[in-house]
Formats: C-alpha cells, sequence, structure tokens
C-alpha cells in the first residue's frame, strides 16, 4: 500500500512521517503549522525532482511514467505550412521519439539532429532543407521543436500532425492534498519524505539529523539507480565482438 500525502486521522501519510522522523512524533508540527507544511510540500515536490532525474539517467525500455496521470505521456499538435518551430510543454522534461502524419495521415519518424551536425558540414542551419514538404529531421532548441523542412499542406497532414513521446515531469503535491500518493514505484513511496525530512534539518542547522537523513537518502538513490537499470528483464545486455584499432 502506498503512502497518501498527510494522514492526520491514522498517521500513515507522508506528512506524518516527516513530522516522525525531524519531530519525534510530534503530530501537527507539520500538518498543524500552515507555513511548515507549505514548505515541507515544497521539499518534497523538490523530492520529486530529484526522482525524475535519477530515473532518467538509469531508466532503460521501461520507462518511468507519474502514476498520478491517467493518459500516456504522448502529445500531438497541429502544425502549419511554412512553420519550422513548435514550442513544448514545461511538462516534457525528455523527449523520446518524433513523428509527424504524412498526407495519407501515417505516422513518420524523423531523426534527431544537432546544430553542430550542420555546422561541422558547413551547413547553415537556415540553408538546410528549406522547401516545405514532408519533414525528415528535427532538432530540440530550448523549448523547442524545429522540423526540418518545414512542413506543406501537399505532403503532411497538418491537423494533429506533430506527434511527440516524452517523459513527463511529476505530478507534484499541493499543501491541501490529503490522499494523492506519490506516483513511484511502492517500494520507494517514502522517498519525497526523507528527501524533504534532510532538506528542512539541512536548512535548519539540524546537522546531526541531517547528516543521518543523508546517508538513508543515498542507501534508497543507490536502490534506485540499480531498480531502473534492471527493471525490464527483457532487455539484456547483448554479447558482441570488439572491434580492435591497430593503427
Amino acid at each position: 500500500m502506498a503512502t497518501v500525502f498527510n494522514d492526520t486521522t491514522d498517521k500513515l501519510g507522508l506528512i506524518q512521517e516527516c513530522e516522525t522522523k525531524v519531530f519525534g512524533g510530534n503530530y501537527g508540527a507539520i500538518s498543524g503549522n500552515t507555513k511548515r507544511l507549505q514548505t515541507f510540500t515544497r521539499y518534497m515536490n523538490n523530492g520529486l525532482n530529484k526522482w525524475a532525474s535519477l530515473v532518467m539517467q538509469y531508466d532503460t525500455r521501461w520507462q518511468w511514467h507519474d502514476a498520478n496521470y491517467t493518459t500516456h505521456p504522448e502529445a500531438y499538435t497541429t502544425m502549419v505550412a511554412g512553420q519550422q518551430d513548435y514550442g513544448l510543454s514545461d511538462l516534457h522534461l525528455q523527449i523520446r521519439h518524433v513523428y509527424v502524419l504524412d498526407s495519407d495521415g501515417n505516422k513518420v519518424p524523423l531523426k534527431q539532429l544537432d546544430e553542430r551536425d550542420l555546422t561541422n558540414r558547413n551547413i547553415a542551419p537556415s540553408e538546410f532543407l528549406t522547401t516545405n514538404g514532408l519533414p525528415k529531421y528535427y532538432d530540440l532548441k530550448g523549448r523547442s521543436i524545429f522540423l526540418y523542412p518545414a512542413p506543406s499542406s501537399a505532403d503532411t497532414t497538418l491537423t494533429g500532425g506533430l506527434y511527440v513521446t516524452y517523459t513527463s515531469a511529476p505530478s507534484y503535491f499541493a499543501d491541501d492534498d490529503t490522499t494523492k500518493e506519490a506516483g513511484i514505484p511502492l517500494q520507494f513511496s517514502n522517498y519525497p519524505a526523507i528527501f524533504a525530512s534532510r532538506s528542512y534539518c539541512t536548512d535548519n542547522k539540524m546537522q546531526s539529523k541531517a547528516k543521518d537523513f543523508a546517508f538513508e537518502l543515498k542507501e534508497m538513490e543507490n536502490d534506485i539507480m540499480e531498480f531502473y537499470a534492471m527493471r525490464n528483464r527483457d532487455d539484456r545486455p547483448r554479447m558482441t565482438i570488439r572491434k580492435r584499432n591497430y593503427v
């Protein structure tokens, strides 16, 4: 059973775990203090960000997606003929794949390139595939996807024609949440509470407790990284012949 955010009745929530760890079981020290509750909510959300960062480093072919979301991490947007630049949502932490719909409505996967790939070939990005048509490549720049070439109405389906799959940001806690759970695997569901406890003790010069929480957090993060590196057991390492260069 996953741990809910704030359980003032049975004292089984993440907030109550922080009250136990930091304040010695003084229930209400956080849940009964508006400013402190807001602070711990912020710390826990920072912990969810740290979680996502760890997972993106070690996730294999079975990618994590916050269990609070009811939809898959994919999005469609309508293209405009001749428009090359399309904005990304703040929820898109990592783009996995990009497709466009051709004139028959079929998904066509695009290859990723980088501006350096072009400049290394003495090609200016503004001079690469300048005739509108069916996009073949994409480049990620800041919060935008750039298509090469820009789409044309004749070669693509413009309506809902740009399709991306992505790693989403976590579903964050609000300070008035009660039964919401962290959308992470069950065995690590108390990770945000440990992260928040460490952060609070560090910021409030409770050095002995902060050190203990840092050690506990490090152990859990090692377990998280191992779990995600091995989670998809169908994605096994393959033996290959190593080539030697005798030059």
